[in-house]
């Protein structure tokens, strides 16, 4: 159960219906109030909140405002040896490239050639070289987030989260406090430029997220002004995401694969495009081999295809695989390698380099299941290895494990959890993964 309080202010949403309920001193209106409250509240209050709670008006969204409810609040430390730091703050706006400035990461040691690779394989360029912007990458699945309404979803899965969020708005007030707590806590309380997400239900939900995250971002040049999504019912009604503090070509997002939940989406930089596609694979407590295998060979298909007709082309590709990078899916589906030399060497065929190739279970995860598994995942394409366009800085890669419940033993992610469970709640099942991309003009 949750710690009790003894004095406990009302919640951003509860002051706006008791506002309301203030004002509606006549019978017509506490009788309009009564037939129509409580479709409009819902769908009014989160506009109402990220206005006025940008100025201040309401706690938990103002701009000194701490974030999550305070009695189930794990303190996070942003910043620490786990962080990706971008975006300098005495750089005037962080999307506006201008002139190389010097870049603070140290330049990453050239991979050595693994067994099997080509000796005259091409070595990486310095992706800190020639200058540029910095950028930070992430990608969360963000367990099981539904909207404000009650679409009566019937699904396995779907029916546990639909009516639930839909008719315990403090709960989805409690889950929206969660997961910006965790995402602001990425590049150093920044939050990420480019944000992924998977296990979303609908574009109402992220609208929720976007508008949450605005409203406890100060700085209105780092608000996330843009979102892509399409909904999907793929066996459950969840689908990946995109926010972003970049400009967007809306006209190319689009959904690859029949029945598959694959994101396409085009971003800029200057004149230079960046291509993101995020995924969400078939669960393993599905028996899905084939199904990952699937989805592995329409990803590859699509990025070969960009690859063969413009090998420079910048691609990140990120989501929650439901298998190791070890795995037949991402190793033979996927074409992936963690040598970075294999991938600038791709003749015939697009070799994608995995970020997180080098895993082994000894080194944690981003997922804890009977051990842990390194599920979520980064790959890029050669295109991103050079020093011209997007770039990726390979040793920047982060996992957020610092979001785990305190005195866990295994230190793993800290769930938030469904209904009937209760305690404290956390803010995943996974954790994020980060890493720095650097854009130039």
């Amino acid at each position: 159960m949750f710690r009790k309080s003894k004095k406990k202010k009302a919640s951003a949403l509860g002051q706006v219906i008791a506002t309301i309920e203030k004002r509606a001193v006549s019978p017509l209106g506490l009788s309009l109030i009564s037939k129509y409250g409580t479709r409009l509240i819902p769908m009014l209050a989160p506009i109402v909140i990220s206005g006025l709670g940008f100025f201040g008006f309401f706690p938990g969204c103002g701009k000194t405002a701490s974030g999550p409810l305070e009695e189930v609040t794990q303190k996070i430390r942003p910043g620490g040896k786990n962080e990706v730091v971008a975006n300098d703050p005495n750089r005037p706006n962080p999307f506006q490239l201008t002139a190389a400035q010097k870049n603070q990461t140290p330049t990453p040691k050239p991979a050595a050639p693994q067994s099997g690779a080509q000796p005259n394989s091409p070595q990486p360029a310095n992706p800190t070289a020639g200058g540029g912007q910095d950028v930070v990458f992430a990608f969360w699945n963000c367990e099981n987030f539904f909207d404000d309404k009650d679409d009566k979803r019937t699904g396995p899965g779907d029916k546990d989260y639909d009516p639930w969020f839909a008719k315990n708005p403090n709960m989805l007030h409690l889950k929206l406090d969660k997961m910006t707590e965790a995402i602001l806590s990425l590049n150093s309380g920044r939050g990420p430029d480019i944000l992924g997400l998977c296990e979303v239900e609908s574009i109402r939900a992220a609208q929720l997220l976007q508008a949450a995250l605005n409203a406890k971002i100060a700085d209105p040049r780092l608000h996330y002004q843009n979102l892509v999504m399409k909904e999907m019912n793929s066996g459950r009604h969840i689908a990946p995401a995109v926010l972003t503090r970049l400009p967007v070509d809306t006209s190319r997002t689009k959904v690859i694969g029949s029945r598959q939940r694959i994101i396409e989406c085009h971003l800029t930089a200057g004149s230079k495009e960046l291509i993101v596609i995020v995924a969400h694979w078939t669960s393993r407590l599905q028996d899905g081999d084939r199904q990952r295998m699937d989805y592995a060979d329409k990803i590859y298909g699509a990025c070969n295809a960009i690859f063969i007709n413009n090998p420079k082309a910048d691609i990140i590709m990120c989501g929650d695989l439901n298998d190791n990078p070890n795995d037949a899916s991402i190793i033979k589906g996927l074409r992936a390698t963690a040598n970075p030399n294999e991938a600038l060497a791709s003749t015939g065929g697009l070799r994608l380099f995995n970020l997180m190739g080098n895993w082994t279970a000894a080194s944690g995860g981003s997922i804890f299941y009977q051990g842990w598994h390194q599920f979520d995942q980064i790959l890029v394409s050669p295109g991103m290895l050079d020093n011209q366009g997007w770039s990726v800085d390979p040793s920047s890669v982060r996992v957020a494990n610092y979001l785990t419940k305190p005195n866990d033993a295994n230190r793993r992610p800290w769930r938030f959890g469904g209904e009937k469970e209760t305690g404290p709640r956390g803010y995943s099942d996974h954790f994020p993964v980060s890493v720095r991309l650097i854009a130039r003009p």
